[in-house]
This record gives C-alpha cells, sequence and structure tokens, in this order.
C-alpha cells in the first residue's frame, strides 16, 4: 500500500501502516484510507462494530462480516505491540555524523598485595592426646520404646479392658432378649384335639402376618351384562407436529433443537428420531443427508480451510455440476438424517454438527450439509423454489442449479454476477424482514422456473452451510405459477413450505410467513415409500 493511500505522504503513523498491513492481509486494502481518516489505530481496533465498520465505508455486506469476524479474533487475543518505526535514510548531501572516539585506555590494574609470611606455630612440649566425637548411645526398638512410655502402656490396658467389659454387656444384654421357645410332646391321638390345636395354629400364623387378609372373591358361572366406556380418541399418525419434545399417541413425534420420537416409534431410546435437520430412520423415505466439515480431511487432519477458501469450495463445487467425489475428501459425519421439509428457524449454528452426533468431533463452522433424493410432483404446471439461508442455500433441480438463496458466498461476486457464475438466475426477491434479529440481505430469492409433469420423478439436491458460526437458519418454500396466494404487510406472497410429509411448522420459534396446508411432494430414496410410511407402522 502507497504513503498516498492514507493520506499526505509520510504522514502514516506506525499504527496506520500497522491498520493498512493487516486490511491488506485480508484482501481488503481498499479501506485503509478510511480507517485512517477515521482515526482507526491498530489498539482502537477491537472495538468495531459493524455500525463502525458501515461509517468508515465498508459498504458491502460481504466486507463487512469478513472484517467484523477477524477483528473478533482480535479481540480474544493481546494485540501485539506495532513494530518500530523504520530508520530514515541519510540524503546523499548530508554529512555522516561523526565517529565515535575510541574508548580510552584502561589503567592497569593495581598488583595483588604480597601474602604474609607464615608465622610457623610454636611447637608443644607435649604432644596433646587426639579426643573424637562421644559416642552415640545405641538406638532403642519399638518395643523398648512402649515399654519405657508408662502412659502409652497404661491407656492400652485401659482400652483393652473396657472392650472387654462392653463385650460381655452385650452378649448377656443378647441372651437376656431372646425369646424362650418349648417343645411340645408328641402330637395327641384324638382327632378332635388335633383338629383345635392346627385351628389355633392357624390363627396365631395369621395374626403374625404382616400382609393384610385378601378380600373375598365373588364368582359367578353366568355371563354378566357390563357396558365399558367408550376408548378416547387417539390422534393418527398422518401429520407429524413439530416442537420441542413432541409427543404424539404410540409414536411420540417431535422436532426441536434436541428432536425426539418416543417409545414405540421410529427412534431410538431417549427421544432422538428426528431433528430439526432430519429423521434418524433410512425407511422414512426423505431426502438422505451427508453432513461434512471443511476444516477436516476424511482422515480427521486439520485443512487449513480458512473462509475465503470454503467460499471457493462451494463456489467451484456448484460451479462443477454439484460433483459428488469433490465433498468426499473431507471429513464425513457417519450419521445420515432424512428431510421431509427445510423449516429451521434461527438457531444456534452448534445444532447441527448436535443433529448429526459429530458435536464433539466438529466445531459450529465451516461446514455444509448435501440432501439427495428423487421427488414427484403432487401436480403439473411451471413451479420456483423460494427460500433464504444464513449462510448457504442452494437447490439443484432434475440436474440444474436453480436456486441460490445463500446470505453470502466469502470471496465470491453476489447477486446476478454470482447467478451468472452459476449459470443460473433469480427472478424475484421477497423481503419478509426476516429473521427480526437480522433479515436475510435482499429478501428470499425466487430462482428460475422449472416444469414438472403430475406422477413424475425427478432428482434433486440441496445444500445448506455455515461458514463464521453463531446463528443459523434455513427456509425452502415452493410457488407455482398461476397458483393464487395470500399477501403478507409487505405485499409478498405467503407460500407453502416445501414438504415431503404432512409436517406442521416448529413451535415456540419466529418464523417467515408460510402456509402449512400446501400440496405435499412425494419423495423416493434409498428407502421405500414415503415418510407417513413410518409412522404408520
Amino acid at each position: 500500500m502507497s504513503a498516498a493511500s492514507s493520506g499526505e505522504p509520510g504522514s502514516a503513523s506506525p499504527e496506520d501502516w500497522r491498520v493498512a498491513e493487516w486490511l491488506e492481509g485480508l484482501e481488503m486494502g481498499q479501506y485503509a484510507a478510511a480507517f485512517a481518516k477515521n482515526g482507526v489505530t491498530w489498539a482502537a481496533l477491537p472495538l468495531l462494530s459493524a455500525d463502525d465498520l458501515r461509517e468508515c465505508g465498508v459498504a458491502a455486506l460481504g466486507h463487512r462480516r469478513v472484517i467484523f469476524s477477524e477483528i473478533q479474533k482480535l479481540s480474544t487475543r493481546t494485540a501485539p505491540q506495532p513494530p518500530p518505526a523504520a530508520p530514515k535514510p541519510q540524503s546523499a548531501l548530508a554529512p555522516a555524523p561523526p565517529a565515535p572516539a575510541p574508548p580510552a585506555p584502561a589503567p592497569p590494574a593495581p598488583a595483588p598485595p604480597a601474602p604474609a609470611p607464615a608465622v610457623p606455630a610454636p611447637r608443644e612440649t607435649a604432644a596433646a592426646p587426639v579426643q573424637g566425637p562421644a559416642p552415640r548411645p545405641p538406638k532403642r526398638g519399638l518395643w523398648a520404646k512402649i515399654l519405657a512410655s508408662k502412659f502409652l502402656v497404661v491407656s492400652i490396658a485401659v482400652h483393652l479392658l473396657f472392650g472387654l467389659g462392653a463385650t460381655l454387656y452385650v452378649v448377656q444384654r443378647y441372651q437376656a432378649n431372646r425369646k424362650l421357645t418349648f417343645k411340645g410332646g408328641a402330637p395327641t391321638t384324638s382327632p378332635s384335639k388335633r383338629a383345635m390345636e392346627h385351628k389355633v395354629s392357624m390363627a396365631k400364623k395369621k395374626n403374625s402376618m404382616s400382609a393384610p387378609a385378601q378380600a373375598k372373591r365373588i364368582t359367578t358361572a353366568g355371563l354378566a351384562k357390563i357396558v365399558l366406556p367408550d376408548m378416547p380418541s387417539m390422534p393418527t399418525a398422518n401429520s407429524v407436529t413439530a416442537n420441542k419434545m413432541g409427543g404424539m399417541g404410540g409414536v411420540g413425534v417431535g422436532i426441536g433443537p434436541a428432536g425426539g420420537m418416543g417409545g414405540g416409534g421410529m427412534g431410538s431410546g431417549g427421544g432422538g428420531g428426528m431433528t430439526m435437520f432430519g429423521f434418524h430412520n433410512s425407511s422414512g423415505g426423505g431426502l438422505a443427508g451427508q453432513f461434512y466439515d471443511l476444516k477436516q480431511t476424511k482422515d480427521r487432519q486439520p485443512t487449513g480451510v480458512d473462509i475465503g477458501r470454503y467460499g471457493q469450495i462451494v463456489g467451484d463445487f456448484i460451479k462443477n455440476g454439484w460433483p459428488d467425489g469433490q465433498l468426499n475428501e473431507f471429513y464425513k459425519a457417519p450419521k445420515v438424517l432424512y428431510a421431509a421439509q427445510f423449516l429451521i428457524p434461527d438457531i444456534d449454528a452448534k445444532l447441527a454438527p448436535k443433529a448429526f452426533d459429530v458435536e464433539r468431533e466438529v466445531k459450529p463452522e465451516r461446514w455444509v450439509a448435501l440432501y439427495k433424493g428423487n421427488v414427484v410432483a403432487p401436480e403439473s404446471g411451471t413451479y420456483h423454489f423460494v427460500g433464504g439461508g444464513d449462510d448457504i442455500l442452494f437447490v439443484k433441480f432434475n440436474g440444474k442449479t436453480v436456486l441460490n438463496a445463500s446470505w453470502a458466498l466469502p470471496g465470491q461476486l453476489g447477486g446476478d454476477a454470482e447467478d451468472a457464475r452459476f449459470g443460473m438466475r433469480t427472478e424475484a426477491r421477497y423481503d419478509y424482514g426476516w429473521p427480526e434479529k437480522g433479515p436475510q440481505p435482499g429478501g428470499f430469492a425466487k430462482g428460475a422456473g422449472f416444469q414438472v409433469e403430475s406422477g413424475q420423478s425427478y432428482p434433486i439436491e440441496i445444500l445448506i452451510g455455515e461458514w463464521p458460526g453463531g446463528r443459523s437458519h434455513f427456509v425452502l418454500l415452493i410457488e407455482k405459477d398461476g397458483a393464487p396466494y395470500g399477501k403478507e404487510k409487505h405485499g409478498h406472497p405467503i407460500l407453502p413450505v416445501f414438504r415431503l410429509a404432512d409436517v406442521s411448522s416448529p413451535s415456540g420459534h419466529s418464523l417467515p410467513p408460510h402456509r402449512t396446508d400446501g400440496p405435499v411432494w412425494r419423495a423416493k430414496s434409498a428407502g421405500t415409500g414415503s415418510v407417513l410410511d413410518v409412522l404408520k407402522h
């Protein structure tokens, strides 16, 4: 980046250069001048919000999200000190600074003092005997120490006597409380006396029993006329009611962040038969979904895929015609889910790895999920997919990409230019003002039209994904040309959900305007039958 891009030549401070180099590393160098003009230093950089970036001239939404994501990473660690300013180069005409004077020679060290002459010790007239250390007394053994301690011996004796006395007291008390038992003589030979003894014995036995006497039962040889009340009506399994924990008759179906199908139904124990991302049971006949983590290889090694590389991988996958082998090089969740609809509200992005049982192996960012299958249209005609995804939502129908309803692809072209790259076009935008925390940019996208014949099967693929983490939503509606639809407050049509079973909307969540009484498409996948078939068994 040149000095002219930051203001007057030579006016940029070291912190301005640090901010500029950081923006250059993000390929966002065009905003360096605006940052310097607004006084954004390296210390102030982690304090910026999304609105601050907009005031600094970052108008493109994708650029704001990339810069804001990196700013959040800076706030979690101590910012490095800016590098010291480089020394200014000396002009050729300026005189060279004088060379430093050589250091003065150190004074010679003083000579060490001469050692004093040794004075011979006076001789003694008689040699004194050498005395060694006084001999130590021999160590006493453990028993010797114990016996030497009178107090310890007395204490042990007292405790022994107390223990013996307590034992004798307990034994005598126990013997005194024992019941006396008597042995009777030989049984009498008189039948009347034997019967009387038997009655007495039975009476005593009954009195000693703790259980209450059983009530007498009345039996009859004839058939009694008994009228039973009508059984309460049980809900049928023709619809799947979406709720957090949900329960429906003997099947017990529920859709929610944790999902669930109760005992006797499709799911495993604990209510894990259904999630917002699909069924766990393959016999449902929905679209089979496979989860991929682009941050890891299939051998669980890190790929180093950052946000920019993530957008390039997804873009190349769509542009190259959705090749099967391109995603197989990344880590794939062992579990497969079978989706009956895509009506996922604004939720925490970590619920997607949790639904596929890989929340411990995968962080909730830079992942995709690919759903495949075949569908049969309920009616002939021309249809359009309408949807919005945070962040990735693409639909391929009958071999052609017909919808790009993604929030944004990082590092990629947006709008019509991006659609042209993928060989498709967006016909309209419906801005429903949803979700409430941040509406879908540009509104819900209405994809290119496609024709179908009733009763004929067509292949379909749906790709969803999340790249920065945080919040996610994926909503896919269907619009038929010529069909009458009501209008919402912004004047946009209220469309039915694209669904493969009579599945209700999740409760307890904010959702865009939609219809729940629209036609149901029939799914054909690796299983047999439809999603409803599994609920009838």
